[in-house]
Formats: structure tokens, C-alpha cells, sequence
């Protein structure tokens, strides 16, 4: 119900923004003629009324796209510092042990505060995957930072992770339960780097190792978990 009174109030606002700008064009071309002017100066302050309308909502829609698009192509990407497979050849003995273990149930934490989404997840004997979403944007234009990880927690090594960026202006989305006014600002929210940037090579390419996402590699060391 929010989200249609919202989409009504926006409606009415251009509606209005739309009457305003003919009216004006209108006043002008009537009441001033001298040199001819009348149409051409009706028309630019009826362009005028109806830009500044649509640049007073959706002003930071091309500096968010554009903040997200740089985060992606200069900070975002898939690091792999060992493979499952590389760590099972360099552990055996610790593999065993995953392997024995097999089919237990996996155990999960969470941190989530108003800001930031933490929570692991041990998908196997010893392995962790730990997912961090911040909430609050720390960089500009509204944009957060993602970061997943997995870690072999008796030693500390974390195997590979990720780091993603996502845009919105509010804390929550349309989806998730809009509360407040900037979380109807769709046109803010862009998807993580790849599902914002398809037509990118480069940017798909920054979250692949040897063709393999992190989800490929991640679904390597859950298969250890079964029997």
C-alpha cells in the first residue's frame, strides 16, 4: 500500500509539473510577442519547469550508476589464494578428517545490526563462509560494499573470497520491506556488479578464476559435507 501511495504522490508531482509547464507556455506565447519571442521563451521556461521537476528526484540516478560502475571496475572481484581441490592436495590429513565428519549439520551466526549484515555459516568439518553487507554506505552515492569469505578456521586461511558493491538510497528496498521514503528510490538501486554491468566482459571477468565463481568454489568444499 506504501508503495502505490508512493508511486501516486510521484504521479500526481509530474502531473502537476506537467500543467504548470503548459500553462506557462501558454501565458508566454500570448502575452509576449515583441520579436517573436513569445513562443520560443514560453517553450524554454516550460522545458525549464518540467526539467528541474524530474532533476529534483531522480538527480543522483547518473553520480550513483556512475560511483557503483568505477567501484566495480577498481576495487570489486573474485581473490583466490588456494583452490579446494590445491588445499586437499596440501592437507590430506585434515581432508580426512573433513571427510570422516561428513553430513553434519551446518551452524550458523548472526551480527546483524542496523548497519551491517554479518553472519557465518561453517559449511563443512572446520570451513567458514562468512558474508558482510553493510547497510550503511560508506562510499558515495549510496553505495555498499559486500564482502563473502572462505576460511579453514583452525588455521585461519582464508582460501578465497569476494568483494561486491551494491547502490540504493535507503537501507531496505521495495522487495525487502520498504520503511522510509529514500527506500523508494528505485531508480538508486543497481544490483551487484554483474547483474548491474551484463554487457562488461571485464567486470564478469573480475569474479571468475579459471571460468569458476565463488559460488563454484564454494559448492566444492559443501560437497565435502555429503556422505
Amino acid at each position: 500500500m506504501m508503495a502505490l501511495a508512493f508511486l501516486l504522490v510521484l504521479g500526481i508531482y509530474f502531473g502537476m509539473a506537467a500543467l504548470l509547464a503548459r500553462f506557462v507556455f501558454r501565458f508566454v506565447r500570448s502575452h509576449v510577442s515583441a520579436l517573436g519571442m513569445g513562443r520560443f521563451l514560453g517553450g524554454s521556461l516550460a522545458f525549464a519547469i518540467v526539467f528541474g521537476a524530474v532533476a529534483s528526484v531522480f538527480w543522483d540516478a547518473i553520480p550513483t550508476w556512475l560511483t557503483h560502475r568505477r567501484l566495480c571496475e577498481t576495487e570489486a572481484g573474485l581473490k583466490v589464494y588456494m583452490t579446494p581441490e590445491q588445499w586437499a592436495k596440501a592437507n590430506p590429513e585434515a581432508f580426512a578428517k573433513v571427510r570422516e565428519a561428513a553430513g553434519r549439520k551446518p551452524d550458523r551466526r548472526f551480527e546483524d545490526t542496523r548497519d551491517v549484515n554479518h553472519s557465518w555459516t561453517e559449511s563443512t568439518l572446520g570451513f567458514e563462509y562468512e558474508y558482510f553487507d553493510e547497510r550503511k554506505r560508506d562510499y558515495a552515492f549510496q553505495t555498499g560494499r559486500e564482502i563473502v569469505r572462505m576460511t579453514y578456521k583452525p588455521t585461519g586461511q582464508v582460501l578465497f573470497e569476494k568483494v561486491d558493491f551494491h547502490s540504493g538510497a535507503g537501507r531496505n528496498s521495495l522487495a525487502n520491506g520498504a520503511s522510509t521514503l529514500a527506500d523508494y528510490k528505485f531508480w538508486t538501486v543497481t544490483g551487484n556488479c554483474e547483474r548491474a554491468h551484463p554487457g562488461n566482459p571485464e567486470i564478469k571477468e573480475k569474479f571468475r578464476y579459471q571460468g569458476m565463481s565463488f559460488d563454484d568454489l564454494h559448492k566444492q568444499i559443501f560437497d565435502w559435507n555429503k556422505k
